[in-house]
């Protein structure tokens, strides 16, 4: 759904507020940046239809503070990880060259990883990057209930694209 300029002001200004729009940036150059940023909310799971829409728009700008990244589970399952902070994510691919590694220190910077957020390395016979989400062990075994993958990794790179397009999705293993 195509959003209304309404929901769009409502972004930015949220967006301003939290110092994720430069306060003095003008409004015509900041529009798309608030477009983009209304679109994310539209896709993340903070989009509840039975809250109050500047609630859930509250509540998806407060995660975005100070992150490089964000990770949602959209509604299909799949994970969406949105770039909050281009330049950051810019040196963070700069310095760690391996896309798993990166994965790994996305999650820690963004305040995920230890918060039941988790960078699989060794799951079945993939290199692709993975995100697993609610550890818990049966039998002796550690599984999660929820682990994601990026299925292009031998054709494109997970950072250059969220770097390119603001967002990438990974792919529930579920769903597969």
């Amino acid at each position: 759904m195509t959003p209304t300029g309404y929901q769009i002001y409502l972004m930015l200004e949220l967006a301003k507020v939290h110092n994720i729009i430069d306060e003095d940036e003008s409004y015509d150059l900041a529009w798309d940046d608030a477009t983009n940023l209304y679109k994310g909310f539209q896709k993340s799971s903070f989009d509840i239809d039975t809250e109050p829409e500047y609630e859930c728009i509250e509540k998806y700008i407060k995660t975005r503070q100070n992150t490089p990244v964000s990770f949602d589970i959209l509604p299909n399952k799949n994970l969406l990880i949105t770039c909050n902070d281009a330049e950051e994510l810019k040196e963070l691919i700069e310095k760690y060259s391996d896309e798993r590694e990166l994965l790994q220190e996305l999650l820690e910077v963004s305040g995920y990883l230890g918060n039941d957020w988790y960078c699989l390395w060794d799951v079945g016979l993939t290199e692709a990057p993975v995100v697993g989400y609610g550890m818990f062990e049966v039998e002796d075994e550690t599984d999660f209930e929820n682990i994601w993958w990026y299925p292009n990794y031998q054709v494109s790179n997970f950072a250059e694209i969220l770097l390119e397009k603001g967002n990438v999705e990974f792919v529930s293993a579920e769903n597969n």
